[in-house]
Protein backbone atom coordinates (compact mmCIF):
# COMPACT_ATOMS: atom_id res chain seq x y z
CA UNK A 1 0.00 0.00 0.00
CA UNK A 2 1.22 3.63 -0.73
CA UNK A 3 1.60 5.53 2.02
CA UNK A 4 -0.27 8.71 0.49
CA UNK A 5 -3.21 6.09 0.37
CA UNK A 6 -2.96 5.00 3.55
CA UNK A 7 -2.90 9.00 4.34
CA UNK A 8 -6.24 9.69 2.63
CA UNK A 9 -8.06 6.67 4.29
CA UNK A 10 -7.25 8.89 7.35
CA UNK A 11 -8.80 11.90 6.04
CA UNK A 12 -11.80 11.85 8.02
CA UNK A 13 -9.38 11.19 10.99
CA UNK A 14 -7.42 13.81 10.24
CA UNK A 15 -9.81 16.62 9.95
CA UNK A 16 -12.04 15.11 12.61
CA UNK A 17 -8.86 15.53 15.11
CA UNK A 18 -8.18 19.37 13.75
CA UNK A 19 -11.68 20.84 13.86
CA UNK A 20 -11.26 19.12 17.74
CA UNK A 21 -8.59 20.81 18.59
CA UNK A 22 -9.24 24.70 16.60
CA UNK A 23 -12.64 24.69 18.89
CA UNK A 24 -10.52 24.78 21.74
CA UNK A 25 -10.14 28.17 22.48
CA UNK A 26 -6.56 27.64 23.71
CA UNK A 27 -5.75 31.19 25.05
CA UNK A 28 -3.63 31.36 27.99
CA UNK A 29 -5.07 31.63 30.84
CA UNK A 30 -5.27 32.12 34.96
CA UNK A 31 -2.76 28.89 36.52
CA UNK A 32 -4.11 26.30 38.21
CA UNK A 33 -2.83 22.96 40.32
CA UNK A 34 -1.42 20.93 37.02
CA UNK A 35 -2.37 23.69 34.52
CA UNK A 36 0.04 26.47 34.64
CA UNK A 37 -1.02 27.99 31.53
CA UNK A 38 -4.42 27.72 32.61
CA UNK A 39 -7.39 25.69 31.88
CA UNK A 40 -8.08 25.70 28.14
CA UNK A 41 -4.25 25.29 26.87
CA UNK A 42 -4.31 22.53 29.76
CA UNK A 43 -7.37 21.06 27.67
CA UNK A 44 -5.41 21.44 23.98
CA UNK A 45 -2.98 19.50 25.61
CA UNK A 46 -4.98 16.95 26.70
CA UNK A 47 -6.78 16.21 23.37
CA UNK A 48 -3.39 16.42 21.50
CA UNK A 49 -2.24 13.50 23.63
CA UNK A 50 -5.87 11.67 24.14
CA UNK A 51 -6.03 11.11 20.17
CA UNK A 52 -2.06 10.48 20.02
CA UNK A 53 -2.68 7.73 22.27
CA UNK A 54 -5.60 6.45 20.20
CA UNK A 55 -2.71 6.22 17.14
CA UNK A 56 -0.87 3.61 19.36
CA UNK A 57 1.50 6.04 20.77
CA UNK A 58 3.15 6.36 23.51
CA UNK A 59 2.41 10.03 25.27
CA UNK A 60 3.39 11.71 28.21
CA UNK A 61 2.23 14.75 30.40
CA UNK A 62 4.56 16.89 31.82
CA UNK A 63 2.77 18.45 34.79
CA UNK A 64 0.65 20.68 32.10
CA UNK A 65 3.90 22.25 30.86
CA UNK A 66 4.73 19.68 27.49
CA UNK A 67 3.37 16.98 26.72
CA UNK A 68 4.57 14.75 23.90
CA UNK A 69 4.01 11.32 22.13
CA UNK A 70 6.73 8.71 21.35
CA UNK A 71 7.77 6.81 18.33
CA UNK A 72 10.63 4.53 18.17
CA UNK A 73 12.78 2.95 20.54
CA UNK A 74 16.22 3.92 21.88
CA UNK A 75 18.07 6.40 24.01
CA UNK A 76 18.81 9.07 20.43
CA UNK A 77 15.78 10.87 19.36
CA UNK A 78 14.55 13.52 17.28
CA UNK A 79 11.74 16.38 18.37
CA UNK A 80 9.45 17.77 16.12
CA UNK A 81 8.35 20.34 17.87
CA UNK A 82 4.95 22.32 18.11
CA UNK A 83 2.62 24.33 20.29
CA UNK A 84 -1.19 24.35 20.59
CA UNK A 85 -1.45 27.68 22.88
CA UNK A 86 -2.74 30.59 20.07
CA UNK A 87 -2.70 34.20 20.60
CA UNK A 88 -6.29 36.25 20.61
CA UNK A 89 -7.54 36.27 17.00
CA UNK A 90 -8.28 39.57 16.15
CA UNK A 91 -11.09 41.39 14.01
CA UNK A 92 -11.92 40.50 10.32
CA UNK A 93 -12.48 37.27 10.36
CA UNK A 94 -15.09 36.15 7.68
CA UNK A 95 -16.18 32.12 9.56
CA UNK A 96 -15.67 31.93 13.25
CA UNK A 97 -12.59 31.11 14.34
CA UNK A 98 -13.01 28.27 16.86
CA UNK A 99 -15.58 26.75 14.26
CA UNK A 100 -13.21 24.55 12.51
CA UNK A 101 -15.64 24.96 9.74
CA UNK A 102 -14.59 23.69 6.22
CA UNK A 103 -14.76 25.82 3.29
CA UNK A 104 -14.06 25.06 -0.11
CA UNK A 105 -12.02 22.13 0.80
CA UNK A 106 -10.28 24.23 3.67
CA UNK A 107 -10.86 24.21 7.48
CA UNK A 108 -11.07 27.78 8.81
CA UNK A 109 -9.82 28.41 12.47
CA UNK A 110 -7.51 29.89 14.54
CA UNK A 111 -4.46 27.45 14.75
CA UNK A 112 -5.08 25.47 11.59
CA UNK A 113 -1.61 26.80 10.18
CA UNK A 114 0.26 27.70 13.34
CA UNK A 115 0.40 25.04 15.53
CA UNK A 116 -2.39 22.84 15.27
CA UNK A 117 -2.89 21.62 11.87
CA UNK A 118 0.95 21.08 11.55
CA UNK A 119 1.04 18.90 14.80
CA UNK A 120 -1.72 16.45 13.15
CA UNK A 121 -0.56 15.82 9.97
CA UNK A 122 2.90 15.12 12.00
CA UNK A 123 1.24 12.69 14.34
CA UNK A 124 -0.78 10.52 11.21
CA UNK A 125 2.21 10.77 9.52
CA UNK A 126 4.15 8.86 12.13
CA UNK A 127 0.64 6.14 12.21
CA UNK A 128 1.09 5.93 9.03
CA UNK A 129 4.63 4.93 8.22
CA UNK A 130 4.66 2.83 11.54
CA UNK A 131 1.47 0.54 10.12
CA UNK A 132 2.81 0.17 7.15
CA UNK A 133 6.43 -0.60 8.21
CA UNK A 134 4.93 -3.71 10.47
CA UNK A 135 3.23 -5.09 6.87
CA UNK A 136 6.83 -4.82 5.52
CA UNK A 137 6.23 -2.42 2.89
CA UNK A 138 8.99 -0.16 1.78
CA UNK A 139 7.95 2.76 2.39
CA UNK A 140 8.72 6.44 0.98
CA UNK A 141 8.47 9.89 2.58
CA UNK A 142 8.41 12.09 0.36
CA UNK A 143 7.73 16.55 0.69
CA UNK A 144 10.64 16.22 2.86
CA UNK A 145 11.65 19.83 3.91
CA UNK A 146 14.14 20.00 7.37
CA UNK A 147 16.85 17.26 8.16
CA UNK A 148 14.93 16.65 11.06
CA UNK A 149 11.95 15.53 9.83
CA UNK A 150 13.85 13.11 7.26
CA UNK A 151 15.22 11.39 10.43
CA UNK A 152 12.00 11.66 12.18
CA UNK A 153 10.67 10.08 9.25
CA UNK A 154 13.80 7.24 8.84
CA UNK A 155 13.51 6.81 13.22
CA UNK A 156 9.70 5.63 12.24
CA UNK A 157 10.66 3.30 10.05
CA UNK A 158 10.82 5.10 6.41
CA UNK A 159 13.07 2.70 3.83
CA UNK A 160 13.65 6.12 1.78
CA UNK A 161 13.05 9.60 2.25
CA UNK A 162 12.57 11.86 -0.50
CA UNK A 163 13.51 15.69 -0.02
CA UNK A 164 13.27 18.38 -3.12
CA UNK A 165 15.83 20.57 -3.38
CA UNK A 166 14.50 23.08 -5.99
CA UNK A 167 11.62 23.60 -4.11
CA UNK A 168 13.09 24.35 -0.58
CA UNK A 169 15.52 26.71 -2.67
CA UNK A 170 11.56 28.16 -3.90
CA UNK A 171 11.18 28.86 -0.23
CA UNK A 172 14.09 30.31 0.82
CA UNK A 173 15.54 27.68 2.19
CA UNK A 174 19.08 25.83 1.23
CA UNK A 175 17.95 22.48 -1.03
CA UNK A 176 21.89 21.12 -0.64
CA UNK A 177 22.43 21.98 2.99
CA UNK A 178 18.84 20.30 4.25
CA UNK A 179 19.34 17.30 2.32
CA UNK A 180 23.57 17.44 3.08
CA UNK A 181 22.76 17.59 6.67
CA UNK A 182 19.89 14.67 6.35
CA UNK A 183 22.47 12.76 4.66
CA UNK A 184 25.24 13.24 7.53
CA UNK A 185 22.54 12.72 10.73
CA UNK A 186 21.45 9.37 8.79
CA UNK A 187 25.08 8.33 8.27
CA UNK A 188 26.08 9.29 11.97
CA UNK A 189 23.18 6.97 13.62
CA UNK A 190 24.16 4.17 11.30
CA UNK A 191 20.73 4.51 9.55
CA UNK A 192 19.52 2.35 6.79
CA UNK A 193 17.38 4.64 5.20
CA UNK A 194 18.29 5.89 1.63
CA UNK A 195 17.97 9.42 0.77
CA UNK A 196 16.07 9.67 -2.42
CA UNK A 197 17.02 13.69 -3.61
CA UNK A 198 14.74 14.96 -6.51
CA UNK A 199 13.78 18.31 -7.93
CA UNK A 200 16.66 19.53 -9.35
CA UNK A 201 17.22 22.52 -11.63
CA UNK A 202 21.00 22.27 -12.47
CA UNK A 203 23.89 20.56 -13.02
CA UNK A 204 25.67 22.53 -9.57
CA UNK A 205 22.83 20.87 -7.55
CA UNK A 206 23.66 17.47 -8.66
CA UNK A 207 26.88 17.76 -7.75
CA UNK A 208 26.81 19.42 -4.62
CA UNK A 209 25.06 16.34 -3.54
CA UNK A 210 26.85 13.63 -4.94
CA UNK A 211 29.80 14.96 -3.18
CA UNK A 212 27.69 14.97 -0.04
CA UNK A 213 26.64 11.14 -0.32
CA UNK A 214 23.56 11.42 -1.18
CA UNK A 215 22.26 7.50 -2.04
CA UNK A 216 20.13 8.44 -4.94
CA UNK A 217 19.00 11.61 -7.10
CA UNK A 218 16.18 11.92 -9.54
CA UNK A 219 17.23 14.01 -12.20
CA UNK A 220 15.61 15.18 -15.69
CA UNK A 221 16.74 14.17 -18.96
CA UNK A 222 17.95 17.82 -19.86
CA UNK A 223 19.96 17.94 -16.53
CA UNK A 224 21.60 14.37 -17.73
CA UNK A 225 22.31 15.25 -20.75
CA UNK A 226 23.82 18.36 -19.68
CA UNK A 227 26.00 16.57 -17.38
CA UNK A 228 27.05 14.63 -19.56
CA UNK A 229 27.77 17.11 -22.46
CA UNK A 230 30.50 19.81 -22.46
CA UNK A 231 31.44 21.98 -25.84
CA UNK A 232 35.75 21.31 -24.99
CA UNK A 233 35.14 17.55 -25.37
CA UNK A 234 33.43 17.66 -28.67
CA UNK A 235 36.15 20.36 -29.89
CA UNK A 236 38.65 18.14 -28.15
CA UNK A 237 37.49 15.18 -30.05
CA UNK A 238 37.51 16.83 -33.34
CA UNK A 239 41.07 18.54 -32.60
CA UNK A 240 42.24 14.64 -31.82
CA UNK A 241 40.64 13.57 -34.91
CA UNK A 242 42.49 16.30 -36.60
CA UNK A 243 45.82 15.18 -35.17
CA UNK A 244 45.71 11.90 -35.77
CA UNK A 245 44.64 12.71 -39.89
CA UNK A 246 47.44 14.82 -40.10
CA UNK A 247 49.47 12.18 -38.22
CA UNK A 248 48.71 9.05 -40.35
CA UNK A 249 46.02 9.96 -42.82
CA UNK A 250 42.34 9.62 -43.04
CA UNK A 251 42.41 5.73 -44.39
CA UNK A 252 44.04 4.91 -41.71
CA UNK A 253 40.53 5.39 -39.25
CA UNK A 254 37.08 5.70 -39.86
CA UNK A 255 36.39 8.02 -42.39
CA UNK A 256 35.73 11.62 -40.77
CA UNK A 257 31.98 12.95 -40.95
Amino acid sequence: MDLNLRIDEMREDIIRTTQELVRIKSLEGEPKPGMPFGEDVAKALQCALDNAEKLGLKTVNVDGYVGYAEIGEGEDYVAALGHLDIVPEGDGWIHPPYGGEIHDDKIFGRGTLDDKGPIVACLYGLKAIKELKKQGIKITATAIFTAHQGFLAAKAGADYVAPYVNRLDNISADGISVVSDLVKILNTYNMKTKVLAASFKNCQQVLELMKSGVHSVTVPADICSAMMNHPLTNWSVDKFTEDWYDAFGEDTTTKKK
